[in-house]
């Protein structure tokens, strides 16, 4: 109970800003390479440090230190891949607008706006485990580019 009351949602005994900082370096940046990713980076822990530690230089740092790891480890090579696709369909706009058609034309019939099962090739490793508590929004009946497009011609 004090683990969720006390503020220990950490997996050790430093909590918040602090124990995203003080973890990765006494028990390596790999034991737990999630909590320097644990924060939004906007400033306000080092603004009311006691100490004037600049909290979010560190958090950038030890974020690099895990990316670093992952590298060396061979970890994030699918995440990078997807990374680099995403990049270059945003570098050419008509393929990105038509993949948006496409994707639009594949999903799944929604309710109240909605879509309460995922399609088959969205339901596959970590992301099933996200949909089975969540539902997706139903996609626009017309994209951004397609109301501008109509707009302008007016």
């Amino acid at each position: 109970m004090y683990r969720k009351i006390g503020g220990h949602s950490f997996p050790w005994v430093y909590s918040g800003p602090i124990g995203a900082i003080l973890t990765p370096q006494f028990l390596g940046a790999m034991h737990e390479p999630s909590l320097p990713f644990a924060s939004s980076l906007c400033g306000a822990c080092a603004e009311v440090c006691p100490v004037k530690i600049d909290i979010p230089k560190v958090l950038l740092d030890l974020r690099a230190d895990v990316k670093k790891a992952q590298a060396r480890d061979g970890q994030g090579k699918l995440e990078r891949l997807g990374f680099r696709m995403w990049a270059w369909l945003m570098r050419h706009p008509r393929i990105y607008e038509m993949a948006g058609m496409a994707a639009a034309s594949l999903a799944p019939e929604s309710k109240n706006g909605y879509i309460r099962t995922a399609p088959p090739l969205m339901n596959v490793g970590p992301i099933r485990g996200w949909l089975s508590q969540r539902d997706l929004p139903a996609p626009a009946p017309k994209s951004f580019r397609q109301m501008w497009r109509a707009r302008s011609k007016r």
